[in-house]
């Protein structure tokens, strides 16, 4: 158990199983719904497609882990579907909306040597947070952002699948479904592009986190070094 715990690590659980568990859970509770449309037996039927021995739960944290990743490739997949900008490009560009104007010139007299390309300044930049121990620091908000997307990609399936019971509901004139897989196609959707927002959101704390750390541990060791410029009130 020492062992497997040392190779499962924070990432491996929030941005893969945690996913993949949500949408195992979502996929087990859109086959119940038609089997309960199809037998016209009680909603409490439902709780039966739900793990409830040690083997099934074993065969669902494989499951999820097998789904994470699936989740975690569609995610990246609408990633480029809704162009989400990654801020660890053109970092130092002013349109890119990553730093101010302001905060842009000491931080290149900082980070950047003569002949660094800026369109890689991160790679280089990252790759020192490394060396140095600070990445760790700030590795919760990748997997936040990380995890965000994900969840995207659940609640994508999970829209279809309402898409799904909801037509199969109709055709059985269950009109009380119909209304209910309505309203969680709706939800699904919300969820969707508010996960996709704050993916957006948490992969430009990372990097402004990151880069900021290494521009001030660089005042640690030289004089002349980042001065995080004062903002306005």
């Amino acid at each position: 158990m020492d062992k497997l715990a040392e190779h499962v690590g924070l990432y491996d659980i929030w941005a893969i199983f945690f996913p993949g568990m949500i949408g195992t859970l979502e996929n087990l509770l859109c086959i119940g719904s038609l089997c309960i449309i199809h037998s016209g037996d009680a909603f409490i039927k439902i709780l039966a497609f739900i793990p409830s021995t040690i083997s099934e739960w074993i065969v669902a944290m494989v499951s999820s882990i097998f789904f994470g990743l699936i989740y975690q490739e569609i995610g990246r997949l609408l990633k480029k579907v809704f162009k989400i900008k990654n801020a660890a490009k053109d970092l130092f560009n002013p349109k890119s909306g990553v730093f101010e104007a302001n905060e842009i010139a000491p931080l290149k007299r900082v980070l950047l040597k003569k002949d660094c390309n800026e369109q890689n300044a991160f790679h280089r930049i990252n790759a020192e947070a490394q060396e140095k121990g600070i990445a760790s620091k700030y590795v919760k908000l990748s997997v936040i952002q990380n995890m965000s997307l994900s969840l995207a990609a659940v609640m994508l399936f999970g829209a279809t699948e309402s898409v799904a019971v909801m037509v199969f509901s109709f055709q059985n004139e269950a009109m009380d479904m119909v209304a209910a897989s309505i309203s969680g196609t709706f939800l699904c959707i919300l969820l969707m592009i508010m996960f996709i927002k704050r993916s957006e959101r948490f992969n430009r704390y990372w990097v402004k986190n990151l880069i900021y750390a290494v521009a001030v541990s660089h005042t640690e060791t030289k004089t002349g070094g980042y001065e995080k410029p004062h903002e306005e009130n």
